[in-house]
């Protein structure tokens, strides 16, 4: 099923094609992989696209937020000389022989000591080991920073931390209080989004009122 989401006093004559499929009694549907919007089956259209164009000025503040996080760069080939970006900065791959298999920041280079430096998947996979044990340090340490926004950061305290290399999404909150992060995405804005989820498990209005008022900015 396809329809067309109609112009939006703040959107420039934003189009879409919509996928629907059916998922524990909603309709789910991404709008070219940007927009989820979730609602029950026999919710009529005119009635979702209401709630959307509501919603549009906000939407539009995220899609411009998020705009500048897309990749920058082609698909990496994980060959000596190219570049890859880390915390907004670009470092130049640099691949040597080594006896101990190791990646690390050395004088504004990606360094990869590899047992088989003309390996590409070898240096693929030894910089994304190393991309994710990084995001593990920085998201937690962002973690500590973004629970002392809230009046009781004890009660924002996940069970746990999950980063992993999401497709679709920057992050989530499991039903267990679990938190799923985007290795590829380090900001604060993500994180409060989803410590606000251990008290809402919805987009509510209470929510998004809790997300304006620690996170005004």
């Amino acid at each position: 099923m396809t329809s067309v989401l109609p112009t939006m006093d703040c959107y420039e004559a934003m189009r879409a094609k919509c996928n629907y499929w059916q998922k524990c009694n909603y309709w789910r549907k991404f709008i070219s992989y940007l927009i989820e919007i979730i609602a029950p089956v026999d919710a009529p259209l005119e009635k979702i696209f209401e709630k959307v164009r509501k919603r549009a000025p906000w939407i539009q503040r995220q899609l411009q937020f998020f705009s500048q996080f897309q990749p920058r760069t082609p698909r990496r080939s994980f060959v000596a000389g190219e570049t890859h970006l880390y915390l907004g900065r670009q470092y130049k791959l640099k691949v040597v022989s080594h006896l101990q298999q190791e990646v690390k920041l050395y004088r504004g280079k990606l360094v990869v000591q590899s047992h088989r430096p003309k390996d590409s998947a070898i240096t693929k996979e030894l910089v994304e080991e190393w991309y994710l044990a990084r995001a593990h340090t920085k998201f937690r340490e962002r973690l500590i920073q973004c629970q002392q926004r809230f009046p009781k950061p004890e009660n924002y305290e996940p069970t746990g931390i999950v980063v992993r290399q999401l497709q679709q999404r920057w992050g989530s909150m499991t039903a267990g209080g679990k938190l799923v992060l985007n290795r590829s995405l380090i900001i604060d804005y993500v994180i409060m989004h989803e410590l606000c989820h251990l008290r809402y498990d919805n987009h509510g209005p209470a929510f998004y009122k809790l997300l304006d008022r620690v996170m005004p900015d």
